[in-house]
């Protein structure tokens, strides 16, 4: 059962404002065991897992969504960087690379 659930500090999510930083807080603890990782994800699927609104444009959800959240994260120590992938004139992916404090 261990295996199929993300398993974190109570400390790390006191505190937090928005539901949003909350599951990025999850997801990059359940992508990585190591206190570093990267991942690229596509904003379609970014989107999906953040249940972000419908109506958000991929431009919204990194102006809105990504920034805010890594913002939050890193005054709790983590450093966070990312990186967008168009294709076209449309971004298509994020790449994420963090650092848990």
């Amino acid at each position: 059962i261990e295996n199929r659930f993300t398993a974190y500090a109570l400390k790390e999510a006191e505190g937090i404002k928005s539901i949003y930083t909350w599951r990025m807080l999850e997801f990059l603890t359940s992508w990585s065991t190591e206190k570093e990782g990267q991942r690229k994800i596509s904003i379609k699927d970014y989107k999906e897992m953040m249940e972000t609104p419908p109506s958000h444009k991929n431009a919204d959800t990194i102006k809105r969504i990504i920034e805010p959240t890594i913002a939050e994260l890193e005054k709790r120590g983590w450093t966070i960087n990312y990186e967008k992938t168009k294709t076209g004139r449309e971004i298509t992916h994020v790449t994420f690379s963090w650092r848990k404090p």
